[in-house]
């Protein structure tokens, strides 16, 4: 539900939530069109098709490079998720002798 107020000589949107609460407003697809936009580079304009295939190629060696980096980290993590696993299998082991012990 949008509510306009009007302050002094200018007009603001307020929006309120079912309870009544002041949210904020949603944004535009304008809004979120321009956002995007701006972490995007610009497309190349002009220039030759080798220029073009040139900027491509940059593109996708900085993507590669990325992906080779997450897949090392993620290749890290697996790593350590498998180790903390093999300690906490070994832990869970000793209890249940400890519980073992202790019913008898």
């Amino acid at each position: 539900m949008a509510e306009k107020d009007v302050v002094g000589s200018g007009i603001s949107e307020v929006e309120h939530d079912e309870r009544g609460r002041e949210v904020e407003p949603q944004t535009t697809s304008k809004k979120t069109r321009q956002t995007r936009s701006k972490s995007r580079p610009p497309a190349p304009t002009g220039g030759s098709l080798e220029e073009v295939f040139l900027n491509m190629g940059e593109r996708i060696e900085v993507v590669e490079n990325s992906l080779s980096t997450l897949e090392a980290h993620t290749l890290e993590q697996l790593d350590d998720l498998k180790e903390d696993q093999g300690a906490l299998r070994e832990e869970y082991t000793k209890l249940e002798g400890i519980k073992k012990r202790v019913k008898l």
